[in-house]
């Protein structure tokens, strides 16, 4: 947007939505939150009329048309995922000097166009394909033998790519994660697992998820036609506009071995997935599903099991994030409204 922080006071706009404000810190002490938030876009020219008589410059205040997008819902960030990563990976490659080590038998296309962080280390028979986008690896990152990238790709820090694993472009892969089987077009936030066989394309993880093995996420309907998403229980069906998409998985959710994701599927936050029946296109938070059908999962249970997952890492649950997620149950006991309730065994 070229946009510094430097400048006179201005407003930015993009489709009757603010985008950025700009103003003197005496000017901006005297504002309440609440006129941009109930004025938008254009209409805040109007709004200055509103503003205190003490604020000599905002008369003159600038309103700039600006070329930005948006992320109105997940698969927002999905589709524009493979675009935004190769711009980020190749600002991250170019001019800096790979750190880390490429074992003899690993083929590399493109290789100015492969980054490698300190004490990342890729090993024999691996193929990096950079010729139509950048890979970046950070790093501590191990890539095993027969693993295959191609990008635009991005490893975090920390992260394993397992032996055989397949990523393909727009592979966007957190900190802290351990990857195989194949990935296509999707994110995983930080230390969220993937390491068996199974597909997962066109979808969005949160952190400390876990996929089974043999789990495969569907991103395309046989009618060819665009994926619908319900984004909470009760609500209509969203039509994305897409016909490539997959599932959105939320923070601290388990799905279990062989689970079939339909296209757009919807699995909200702490909730554990098993059995071998079809998984319903959306589940609240803090359900338990199985074969006999959708629990309660029982919250202190629920928070015990992301404790132990988080302590493998050397992590814990804040006092924050666990008050967020106490909010989130109370909040969302309407959508579990008739479940019976399961505390599973604490083993």
């Amino acid at each position: 947007m070229g946009v510094t922080l430097e400048g006179e006071d201005g407003v930015g706009i993009s489709k009757d939505t603010i985008v950025y404000v700009r103003l003197r810190k005496k000017n901006w002490r005297e504002m309440s939150p609440d006129l941009f938030l109930a004025e938008k876009g254009k209409n805040l020219q109007k709004a200055r009329g509103k503003l205190p008589s003490s604020l000599p410059s905002m008369p003159s205040i600038k309103v700039r048309d600006v070329d930005a997008g948006f992320i109105d819902y997940p698969w927002d960030i999905i589709k524009n995922n493979r675009a935004e990563l190769e711009k980020d990976c190749g600002t991250f490659t170019t001019g800096r000097k790979k750190q880390g080590q490429v074992l003899d038998g690993v083929h590399m296309l493109n290789p100015q166009g492969v980054f490698l962080g300190k004490n990342a280390t890729v090993k024999p028979g691996c193929v990096l394909d950079a010729g139509q986008g950048s890979i970046y690896i950070g790093n501590d990152v191990e890539i095993m033998h027969n693993a295959v990238i191609i990008g635009p790709a991005y490893v975090g820090d920390g992260s394993v790519v397992l032996t055989g694993a397949r990523l393909r472009k727009g592979s966007n892969v957190g900190e802290g994660c351990k990857v195989g089987g194949e990935i296509s077009n999707s994110i995983l936030h930080s230390y969220s697992n993937k390491q068996h066989d199974g597909f997962i394309g066109d979808s969005y993880l949160g952190s400390w998820v876990n996929i089974g093995a043999g789990t495969v996420t569907s991103n395309l309907k046989n009618t060819y036609g665009t994926v619908k998403v319900r984004l909470s229980k009760g609500k209509k069906l969203v039509d994305t506009g897409m016909m490539f998409l997959g599932s959105v998985i939320d923070d601290h959710t388990k799905i279990g071995i062989n689970s079939s994701l339909d296209a757009g599927t919807h699995i909200s936050c702490h909730c554990n997935v098993a059995g071998r029946s079809l998984i319903p296109k959306y589940l609240p938070p803090f359900t338990w599903l199985t074969d006999q059908g959708q629990q309660v999962y029982n919250m202190r249970k629920a928070f015990i099991v992301a404790s132990t997952a988080m302590a493998r890492r050397g992590k814990a649950m804040s006092a924050a994030e666990e008050e967020l997620y106490r909010r989130l149950f109370a909040r969302t006991s309407s959508e579990r409204k008739g479940m019976k309730k399961v505390t599973p065994p604490l083993q």
